[in-house]
């Protein structure tokens, strides 16, 4: 008799660990898809599509600075002459600006997949100087003289988009690879 307690007794444990376990693994397991599904809309959703853009930005303006692109003092003043003036307008209405607009709405429109719970400041000062480039462009035909309220991010902006990039990207290839071996 006291076998056979004893062996109910062991196979109840031995079900309930069991039963245990795969309950721990499964939430683990769904934790790390869940995981994977915010990492996948971030780089699908903002983040991936704020690189492309940002990249072709940093393309056309290295490629401008390469062409003779007068210095900034000179683009914010006077001295430019009015051909000068007229083709820097055109590159910032046509080329930077459609481009700027689609970053500073992906930003405002999916700030829920920002990996940091705020805003991050170089993506803030990016949005704040698109809005103030907006006003400066605003008079369809005038020039568009003098410099915006607030700068661009520079570097800071451009780096935050690729580390960030990156960091996710990373992140993404570990959580595959741990749903793929369980």
């Amino acid at each position: 008799m006291a076998a056979a307690v004893f062996t109910a007794t062991a196979s109840l444990v031995i079900a309930l660990a069991g039963f245990y376990l795969n309950q721990r693994s499964t939430l683990l397991m769904s934790r790390q898809q869940a995981r994977l599904g915010r990492v996948n809309a971030q780089i699908q959703e903002l983040y991936g599509p704020l690189l492309a853009l940002s990249d072709v930005n940093e393309t056309l303006w290295e490629a401008l600075r390469s062409d003779g692109l007068p210095s900034q003092r000179e683009r914010h003043s006077a001295t430019l002459n009015e051909q000068d003036q007229r083709e820097w307008d055109r590159w910032r209405r046509l080329a930077f600006m459609p481009t700027n607009r689609q970053m500073k709405d992906l930003i405002i429109n999916r700030a829920d997949l920002i990996v940091e719970g705020a805003v991050p400041a170089p993506l803030l000062q990016f949005c704040a100087h698109v809005t103030a480039e907006e006003v400066l462009l605003s008079d369809d035909g005038a020039p568009a003289s003098g410099r915006a309220l607030v700068g661009h991010p520079g570097a800071a902006f451009v780096d935050y988009i690729h580390d960030t990039f990156t960091t996710l990207k990373a992140q993404q290839g570990a959580l595959v690879n741990r749903i793929g071996s369980d």
